[in-house]
């Protein structure tokens, strides 16, 4: 009867691995317990890992985002404008005389077009101020340059304007006597706001300051000028002969071709007397940007994938001395090395799977946070979000291994007597 009574006792105990090994469902049933029964811990434990996924799914939506966002700028950049500039020197006739401009707008996937160049002023008064509402002291800044454009040139470079305007065709034609000024330029002349009080002085003239630009897109030089109307220029000093530049503002697809255009429309007989400005490579940047990007972000996630593995593995390895009659009580009713080391390896996996699940959630929220705030459309790899849940699981187990291997090796005996 004793052995009648006892065998039922011993066919409950099979799931603890009594007299063979525990069935792989049995371990998952006894790893989800064992971490609904340590709920606090097993969170505390998780948080390494969501922060760990976390990091690793923001630093790929980051250099997906990023990339993307360079990309589209050296696009933008390399092929939104065109730029042609004088190459014969002291020429007998202006490279852009009169109605090039309007020619020039007048072709397919041109949006705009301005040209400018440099003013023979006297070097002793090239740059100085005239503050009407101080005193009429002027001052020499040598660093600042005198420049003449046409009304169309700040805006086919795109410019953006820290106050006032650019230039207008009434400016041009009729109040003549007006500066718009580059933001160092404007800094270096101590000028500090187009309300009509403040004045350049060029060879002894005053134009009065009605702009100052912050930045534009291809030729950040401008930022040190003086920018005059072409037409007052043109009176004042004559019409330019050599050095002349022109921007054109294109559409992407028909940058190749207006370039192509231009010099056989404006000098059919000597085409190659404009030259082609190339201000950037992006072929040769665009890939080093994206490269040292990408390494940047790849370096930070693995070391918070690094992290994770050791707040786990550290966490349940200092668990092991809380366990060890549970573990020893296994031991005693049969239960293997390799059964007390699975079910280790199998809790950590739980914990890192559940915690990359959270993990995904909050660092797909911080792509989307980051990239709005810097105006950037979100992008996420799809592939770096489905592997996710997979990593965690695996740096759960990673982690698992050395306590595993320890509980795995308490002695029965030592640890029931804890």
């Amino acid at each position: 009867m004793r052995h009648r009574r006892g065998r039922p006792r011993a066919s409950s105990l099979r799931r603890f691995g009594a007299g063979r090994a525990a069935a792989a469902r049995d371990i998952v049933t006894e790893a989800a317990l064992s971490l609904l029964g340590r709920s606090g811990r097993a969170a505390a434990t998780a948080l390494s890992v969501v922060i760990g996924v976390a990091a690793f799914v923001t630093a790929s939506g980051l250099t997906a985002t990023a990339g993307a966002s360079v990309n589209a700028r050296f696009a933008r950049f390399a092929a939104a404008e065109v730029t042609l500039a004088d190459s014969t020197p002291n020429a007998s006739t202006p490279a852009f005389g009169s109605g090039a401009l309007a020619a020039v707008r007048r072709l397919p996937g041109v949006l705009g077009a301005g040209d400018l160049w440099s003013v023979p002023v006297r070097a002793t008064s090239a740059a100085t101020l005239f503050d009407a509402s101080d005193s009429p002291y002027v001052q020499y800044v040598p660093s600042v340059s005198v420049v003449a454009a046409s009304p169309g040139l700040l805006s086919a470079d795109h410019a953006s304007y820290k106050f006032g305007a650019g230039l207008t065709t009434v400016d041009a034609h009729v109040h003549g006597d007006v500066v718009v000024l580059g933001a160092t330029a404007a800094s270096q002349l101590g000028v500090r706001s187009p309300d009509g009080q403040e004045a350049v002085m060029v060879d002894g003239l005053p134009f009065v300051v009605i702009g100052v630009f912050k930045g534009v897109q291809s030729d950040p030089t401008l930022l040190t000028d003086a920018i005059i109307p072409d037409s007052t220029a043109r009176s004042l000093w004559g019409p330019p002969h050599s050095g002349s530049q022109l921007d054109i503002a294109v559409d992407p697809p028909a940058a190749s071709q207006v370039e192509h255009e231009v010099p056989l429309l404006l000098h059919p007989e000597d085409p190659t007397r404009l030259q082609g400005i190339t201000l950037a490579q992006p072929p040769i940047v665009q890939p080093a940007v994206t490269s040292d990007l990408t390494s940047l972000l790849t370096v930070v996630t693995l070391a918070m994938l690094a992290i994770s593995i050791a707040g786990i593995a550290v966490t349940m390895y200092s668990s092991i001395s809380e366990r060890a009659f549970e573990v020893g009580l296994r031991r005693a009713l049969g239960a293997t090395r390799l059964n007390v080391a699975a079910q280790f390896i199998v809790e950590s996996l739980l914990v890192g799977a559940g915690g990359a699940v959270v993990g995904i959630a909050l660092g797909v929220c911080a792509v989307v946070v980051i990239a709005k705030t810097h105006a950037w459309l979100p992008v996420l790899d799809a592939g770096a979000v489905a592997v996710a849940p997979a990593l965690g699981a695996g740096v759960g187990a990673l982690a698992g291994l050395l306590p595993a291997f320890r509980a795995s090796h308490l002695d029965p005996v030592e640890a029931l007597r804890r």
